[in-house]
């Protein structure tokens, strides 16, 4: 309870307040409940009491009172106040405080005060403006005024003010997409933030293209994975699917930046001139509807949402400039997703039919979706191969050396380091294929290079053992007087505030959210910190809590989110509610397998016992809780055999694959699955989707075992003839899951290529001399792949892909005898080649396209270098090869070749 004086003073401060804002409205005071009133300045005087015992606690009693004193002269000092105070100030608290306090600038000076005083005084204005301005809104003639007013305003404007011109709206547009800019162009680097918590790096200059699989027909005579810039090119709007960490919100922010700043790259130069809209989805709410356009400043560029011109969103979306990012879809709660996909998506499209959207959604939450995801064609964003992966690295370390110069030489050691590693560690390259986790690998190397863990669940434990002790112990920072809490407390203090969010569904929630649950779980430590100072603690030194606006907590990905909720439902002993729950949403998905992969060996098998009892109950299985019980097992490298042989025998029901989301799923159960499989492929002329999708589960299985069972599928395609280019395709899709050379001489040298064969490194060259012939390879400019090109038999053209036209020397190629035609292509292109056999007679026409489309030329001539001019091979002439140019500027005639 507050003290006679404060509430004294309180009353005070709260009826000059009152008498303010009912000036302004001009309304009755008379008509005042003053039983509220009451209530009123006792709330005020209670919480003020309590600022000042949280956060003012060193503040003298004669300054706390002169601070108080402030607000009340301020009000005192306006005057009468009336409508030249605008709406938007008399019913914002925060504005009202901020416009209050500018209007006496002296007050605080005249009263004496001192920095922290003047803190005392900006925010007691903002609690007393906060409680005024909603009891005047409760006035039973607050709402007539209102609408009277904004009328009378309408009125005004209309009589008065024209519509923006087109310069005005230019500039606005130039000044919102470099807001956007600004907010969205810094990644945290995961680690980095170790030694610098304030270390972002430029997506700009980092961003790395991944590939995606189209669904939905997007390139109808290809289903082979292309960038995922190729995929939008020629697309308004596209549904981009892909697993925690895959890097869909990246690829968003890309977008937009490439909108706001960069512009496109070529392959989406029908984007040019598009406005980007960043909208996460958790920030909105779905109940009967979604967010009205307008809203869509919400979360970046808030600061012109008051200079927003009227209908500029709307007639952006009618254009078809205005690109909506769609961001979290799974991160909705069921019913808010049925609102999302069947009311909002639909309305807005019908209403906008030319307006450009990506939306991004994790596939575990369009499961069971009862409307067809608004027909938007979907891409599902494929782990990261080998060459991406060192690509990934290589990036990482590029953005930690352009921070920290000084250590060029050791960062590049070090990338050199984990190279390596990746190179001789299967799992660990499995691990690497995923961004995110990709991310943690380089992250750990960096800070400790010890033993890098090969399961993504250990990776886990030590990234936040990391984040949560070994930031500070590098640093030789030592612990706050106030808070002194051990790993284990601030990590149970987390995966408590983790599982209750979980729980209830939440992504994010309020500071004083955190607060409360942080009080409640801090009590059995002791000690006398105070709840708020912990929770700020864990926002300034752990790295796993984060703020994405003011006053807003989350964690800094939800991978820790549910992992840490998945550890503390497990010391709970909450096993039913975590076996009933699985398959709920995407959150209890991720829970159920990471609990399966943590729990003792009981624990775990009374898990996965309960989820199959669940699938298997009523009269058909539930492939879903099916693939998840054999997600899970696949995540325990020492699982019971026998749990794994039970799991093994009730997936056998969902073979073949349907998807190549199922295949991988199946994939985890490992090799017990293996002896479950059919003989052979069902009909390799026509390569159903099935055997498509089974060629790709024995890929994810890998080992010797699984090639067995591919060279036994291969023989028999290739007894039953010609196999169908698709099954083609998915042969030598599998080609990474195994030994180069092995491979190649029990699988593929059955199986005739359909596509060029990508050569990515010289053992990968070494195995494709293995094949009785391949007519087409792809391959980038090397010099070493290049001289030994002529080591695979058969070979008639060849797609290069080189920085320039003018560095490429000619003369390996002519060593090989079969040779007739090459594509020199520019960095940024995608090949798709046509379902044709390439093993017949070479045509004039060339039996691939180029994504994006680019400007191509045939040389009558080949150009070559100086030195290759003067010492081309007397036994073959270079100029016996058709060259043709792909993406380069035209080359002037006298550049012909000599």
């Amino acid at each position: 309870m507050a003290d006679p004086a404060s509430v004294r003073l309180a009353a005070l401060v709260v009826q000059r307040a009152a008498t303010a804002l009912h000036q302004r409205h001009r309304l009755n005071q008379e008509e005042i409940d003053r039983t509220a009133f009451g209530r009123l300045v006792d709330k005020v005087a209670r919480e003020a009491k309590e600022l000042r015992a949280t956060e003012f606690r060193g503040l003298a009693d004669h300054e706390w009172a002169a601070a108080a004193d402030c607000v009340k002269a301020a009000f005192d000092h306006i005057g009468v106040v009336d409508s030249r105070l605008p709406l938007r100030y008399a019913m914002d608290p925060e504005r009202l405080a901020a416009w209050l306090r500018a209007t006496a600038p002296e007050l605080p000076a005249h009263r004496e005060l001192t920095l922290a005083g003047r803190g005392a005084y900006e925010q007691l204005s903002v609690l007393v403006c906060i409680h005024v301005v909603a009891f005047v809104a409760k006035h039973p003639k607050f709402p007539e005024r209102i609408e009277i007013e904004q009328l009378s305003r309408l009125e005004r404007i209309e009589r008065h003010v024209s519509a923006p011109g087109d310069e005005a709206l230019a500039v606005f547009e130039a000044r919102y997409c470099s807001a956007v800019a600004k907010r969205l162009d810094k990644l945290e680097l995961f680690g980095v933030r170790l030694r610098d918590r304030d270390f972002r790096y430029s997506i700009g200059s980092a961003y790395m293209s991944l590939q995606a699989h189209s669904r939905g027909r997007i390139l109808p005579d290809s289903d082979r994975p292309l960038r995922i810039e190729d995929l939008l090119c020629g697309q308004r709007r596209m549904l981009v699917t892909g697993e925690a960490g895959s890097g869909k919100t990246t690829l968003l922010r890309r977008v937009a930046l490439w909108a706001a700043r960069d512009g496109f790259p070529e392959a989406l130069a029908d984007w040019e001139g598009a406005v980007p809209f960043f909208l996460v989805l958790r920030h909105f709410f779905f109940e009967t509807n979604g967010p009205e356009p307008e809203r869509f400043l919400d979360q970046i560029g808030t600061l012109l949402r008051a200079e927003l011109p009227p209908g500029w969103i709307r007639g952006l979306m009618d254009q078809g400039r205005a690109v909506l990012l769609v961001d979290g879809v799974d991160e909705l709660t069921a019913a808010e997703r049925d609102v999302f996909w069947g009311v909002w998506l639909p309305e807005l499209l019908g209403e906008y039919p030319r307006v450009r959207m990506i939306v991004a959604s994790r596939p575990a939450a369009l499961s069971g979706g009862r409307h067809g995801h608004a027909g938007l064609p979907e891409a599902a964003l494929q782990p990261m191969g080998p060459a991406d992966q060192r690509a990934f690295i290589a990036h990482w370390h590029r953005a930690v050396a352009k921070e920290q110069p000084d250590r060029a030489v050791d960062l590049a050691n070090r990338r050199h380091d984990l190279l390596n590693r990746l190179l001789l560690d299967r799992d660990l390259r499995r691990l690497a294929a995923n961004p995110l986790l990709c991310a943690l690998i380089c992250t750990l190397h960096h800070e400790q290079r010890l033993t890098l863990p090969n399961d993504r669940i250990r990776l886990y434990d030590d990234a936040i053992a990391m984040l949560l002790a070994s930031r500070d112990e590098v640093r030789g920072v030592p612990a706050s007087a106030e808070v002194r809490l051990g790993e284990a407390q601030r990590k149970a203090l987390l995966g408590e505030l983790a599982y209750w969010m979980t729980r209830n569904g939440y992504a994010e929630v309020t500071f004083e959210e955190a607060v409360e649950r942080v009080a409640h779980y801090a009590r059995p430590f002791g000690g006398t910190a105070d709840p708020d100072d912990l929770v700020r603690m864990l926002l300034l030194r752990s790295g796993i809590l984060c703020e994405p606006g003011i006053g807003r907590v989350d964690f800094v990905h939800p991978t820790f989110q549910r992992f840490l909720a998945a550890k503390q439902a497990l010391a709970h002993r909450d096993l039913g509610q975590i076996v009933n729950r699985a398959g709920e949403d995407d959150q209890w998905h991720e829970m159920f397998v990471m609990a399966v992969r943590l729990a003792l060996e009981h624990d775990r098998n009374r898990l996965v016992h309960g989820l199959l009892a669940r699938a298997t109950q009523g009269t058909s299985v539930r492939a879903d809780l099916v693939l998840l019980a054999a997600e899970a097992v696949g995540e325990v490298p020492d699982v019971d055999p026998a749990l794994r042989i039970e799991v093994a025998r009730i997936a056998a029901q969902l073979l073949p694959p349907t998807s190549p989301e199922e295949a991988v799923a199946l994939a985890k159960i490992g090799q017990p699955l293996l002896g479950l499989l059919p003989e052979c492929l069902d009909a390799p002329s026509e390569a159903g989707p099935g055997s498509v999708h089974l060629i790709r589960l024995l890929a994810e299985i890998g080992g010797e075992s699984a090639m067995a069972v591919l060279a036994r599928y291969a023989a028999a395609a290739a007894r039953d003839g010609l196999p169908h280019p698709r099954l083609s395709r998915a042969f030598y899709a599998a080609w990474d899951a195994f030994d180069d050379v092995g491979y190649a001489r029990s699988v593929l040298s059955r199986i005739p290529p359909r596509t060029g064969v990508a050569i990515t490194s010289p053992r990968r060259l070494a195995a494709a001399a293995v094949l009785p012939c391949l007519p087409w390879v792809e391959l980038d400019g090397d010099r070493d792949l290049l001289d030994r090109l002529c080591q695979v038999s058969g070979l008639k053209g060849a797609v290069v892909t080189v920085p320039t036209p003018q560095a490429m020397d000619l003369r390996p190629l002519a060593r090989c005898p079969d040779l007739t035609q090459v594509h020199l292509v520019a960095p940024g292109y995608s090949v798709r080649w046509h379902d044709r056999p390439l093993d017949g007679p070479l045509q004039d026409d060339i039996p691939f396209a180029l994504v994006p489309q680019p400007r191509s030329e045939r040389l009558t001539s080949p150009r070559v270098t100086a030195e290759a001019a003067t010492n081309a091979p007397t036994e073959r002439p270079v100029s016996d090869i058709a060259v043709y140019l792909h993406g380069f500027e035209p080359t002037p005639p006298s550049s012909s070749a000599r």
